[in-house]
């Protein structure tokens, strides 16, 4: 029914949609226009999403910062499995892209930026953002992010920084209570040295 209420919408709105479901459930015009250009300008972008709201697929929540957000997470979800999965990939690049060229956006976006680029083809930022992301974790003793950034990098990492990365792992399951899973990425982290 949501997708079928989304099809039944013009093109450029119905594009919108796809580009702001990446993004998350909330989102602004501008970012969304910035991660997929072939949307138009701005202005144009921000139009087609104030039609789309009045369909209450999406709601206007600040016209003055031009935010958005999805009605229910059900249309998020639909909007955003309903794209292929190579534009998925594309879109989450565009959108780490855009939110890594602001002021300060590495250091104020670093866990969009993990989330993002974890979903994108761009492998270096992958990498790069997840290990900031996991240090930055277990500084604040985050330690379930933590867990969660280090299992997405593991299989990512070259041989010769699996080691490493086993040994933070296994640090960070220790201080969250997990000894069998500590333990076994000492082992883990044991073959990965020998080898």
């Amino acid at each position: 029914l949501v997708l079928s209420r989304i099809d039944a919408q013009p093109e450029g709105p119905r594009r919108a949609v796809g580009v702001a479901s990446v993004i998350g459930r909330a989102f602004r015009s501008p970012l969304v226009a910035a991660a997929y250009p072939d949307l138009g300008p701005e202005p144009q972008v921000h139009g087609d999403l104030v039609t789309l709201a009045t369909t209450r697929l999406i709601d206007l929540e600040d016209p003055q910062d031009k935010a958005f957000a999805f009605g229910h997470a059900v249309t998020r979800d639909v909007a955003y499995d309903s794209l292929p999965f190579s534009v998925r990939s594309l879109l989450h690049g565009r959108v780490g892209g855009v939110l890594e060229a602001e002021p300060d956006g590495p250091r104020r976006h670093l866990d969009l930026l993990a989330y993002h680029y974890s979903r994108s083809d761009d492998l270096d930022k992958k990498r790069l953002y997840l290990s900031v992301a996991a240090s930055a974790a277990r500084a604040a003793y985050a330690n379930e992010a933590a867990i969660s950034y280090l299992e997405q990098l593991l299989p990512l990492v070259e041989a010769d920084d699996r080691n490493e990365v086993l040994l933070q792992l296994a640090e960070s399951l220790e201080v969250g209570g997990n000894w069998a899973g500590a333990e076994d990425a000492v082992t883990q982290a044991r073959a990965a040295a020998e080898e």
